[in-house]
């Protein structure tokens, strides 16, 4: 596929698994390339999907994105208030 394909397929995947994300009850946040093309409205190419979600939906969303063919790589991220932080 060429990069136009990709970013079509890719784009129409998105919003399949954000429709079906919602019906399982998992909130979604988009990141990465298509974040930056949605917010600034520019061209940006990107092969792939950047997803964050809460740990309860994970499980839930692995089964639909390997249906899609996606592959899934775990990262554990917290966020710290800034008055958490040890100085």
């Amino acid at each position: 596929m060429n990069e136009e394909q990709v970013e079509s397929r890719s784009l129409l995947d998105l919003a399949r698994i954000i429709r079906e994300a919602g019906k399982l009850g998992a909130g979604l946040i988009l990141i990465g390339g298509y974040a930056v093309k949605a917010y600034t409205h520019g061209y940006r190419y990107t092969k792939d999907i950047d997803l964050v979600a809460d740990k309860p939906a994970i499980g839930r969303l692995k089964g639909l994105l390997n249906s899609l063919g996606y592959s899934i790589r775990d990262t554990d991220l917290v966020l710290l208030a800034p008055s958490e932080l040890k100085r």
